[in-house]
């Protein structure tokens, strides 16, 4: 069991939500859901849907008897011959006394019979049986030890379930929904219907989580990690309690998009040029826009933002260092190298499209170099990169790199 699992605790409504997604996980990892909840209505051939209730758990399954099997012919013939057996073994001997020396009662003689019947064993009428019985009462044991199996591991991975539930709820909902002699499923009922209100309660409080997380940013925030976390939890939350605005991916998308919208344009820009076809098509969950989000365009400028801790250089007067035991501070470095590092910085970029400057983005691709192969619908040109491209294209070098790439495609 992880940390995060022991954690896991539920004490009161609060704690619902996670609670039941984790309570889900255990039972699904372990094939009972379906035990426990309805199942997807089941469409019939007329066009009505059937509604199906929880699969009942399995029963004990009980073990066939050899006799079960038998002919009725051939056991009515046993018995027959067991009688007369029985029947011998109290008739007087030649000379007028019992086989036992008394005379037998009707009592003695049910008795015989009953102990004569009850020594034929178990194998002893396998043995009587014909090949065709026999198959059949074969056939039978393999199927009961089958259904034991199964019977067996339903009940362990119940108990583990039932273990699970009692050392993560605590006492006082334990002595009101999970009474000892009640089944796994009455206890999960019992739970639901405390924590009915509880369920409504987290869809409003992932409501407004929801519309938190995605408030349009006029600036980037300090820490892009901790916002997308927050985007990250919010969405998944939304996802469990069935909040309609986590549901649709065009919804989602959009609320994002729109979030990050100033602080990221460059990047909002190329991912809504080339894969918005993708989201509008359900190809892309939300995991897969905050990864791609995070390795495109966060981890790019933490590289960028790598402090120069202080003392990492030695100080130099007049192009030798500074003594021991010179205490007088460093000049501060010429004007012109710093202008030089400021204008080095924007070229060192080699990631930029040379027409509309948009990053990780490949020439050959570039709708506003070849609008020839921007696709008929789904993308719109942005005005603030046409005017950019218009500016560029005026460019000598660019206009050259243009005409090579088109005779290299020709």
């Amino acid at each position: 069991m992880s940390q995060q699992d022991k954690n896991i605790v539920l004490r009161g409504p609060g704690d619902w939500v996670k609670w039941q997604d984790a309570f889900e996980w255990q039972a699904k990892t372990l094939y009972l859901w379906d035990n426990l909840v309805d199942r997807k209505p089941q469409q019939n051939e007329d066009g009505t849907t059937t509604t199906l209730g929880p699969l009942p758990f399995l029963e004990r399954p009980i073990m066939p008897t050899p006799e079960e099997f038998q002919s009725r012919p051939r056991l009515l013939q046993q018995q027959s011959q067991s009688r007369s057996q029985t029947q011998r073994r109290g008739q007087p001997n030649r000379r007028g006394h019992p086989s036992h020396g008394r005379t037998p009662s009707p009592v003695s003689e049910i008795q015989a019979s009953s102990s004569a019947t009850i020594q034929h064993t178990r194998y002893t009428i396998i043995n009587t049986l014909d090949d065709k019985d026999a198959r059949k009462f074969a056939t039978a044991m393999n199927l009961y030890y089958n259904d034991r199996r199964q019977f067996t591991e339903q009940g362990e991975a119940i108990r583990k379930v039932m273990d699970w539930i009692t050392s993560h709820v605590a006492d006082t909902y334990l002595r009101t929904c999970c009474n000892p002699s009640d089944s796994l499923d009455v206890w999960y009922k019992n739970l639901c219907e405390e924590f009915k209100l509880a369920t409504e309660e987290a869809r409003i409080s992932a409501f407004h989580a929801y519309h938190e997380a995605t408030k349009p940013l006029t600036r980037a925030p300090k820490d892009w990690y901790k916002w997308l976390a927050a985007w990250e939890d919010a969405m998944s939350t939304g996802k469990s309690v069935g909040l309609a605005e986590t549901s649709d991916p065009v919804s989602w998308f959009e609320a994002f998009i729109k979030a990050i919208q100033k602080p990221a344009e460059h990047w909002v820009d190329t991912f809504k040029t080339l894969r918005r076809r993708e989201v509008g098509e359900g190809k892309i969950s939300y995991r897969d826009l905050s990864d791609t989000f995070r390795r495109e365009f966060i981890v790019p400028r933490q590289g960028e933002r790598t402090a120069i801790m202080k003392g990492s250089f030695p100080t130099l007067h007049a192009g030798h260092p500074a003594s021991g035991s010179d205490s007088e501070e460093p000049a501060p470095a010429p004007k012109a190298a710093t202008k030089r590092k400021r204008k080095i910085a924007p070229a060192a970029s080699k990631d930029l499209c040379i027409v509309c400057e948009l990053p990780h983005h490949d020439l050959l691709r570039c709708y506003y170099a070849f609008p020839d192969q921007a696709p008929s619908s789904g993308w719109k040109p942005s005005p603030r990169r046409q005017a950019t491209s218009k500016a560029n294209l005026k460019k000598a070098e660019v206009l050259h790199e243009i005409a090579r790439l088109k005779g290299k495609r020709v």
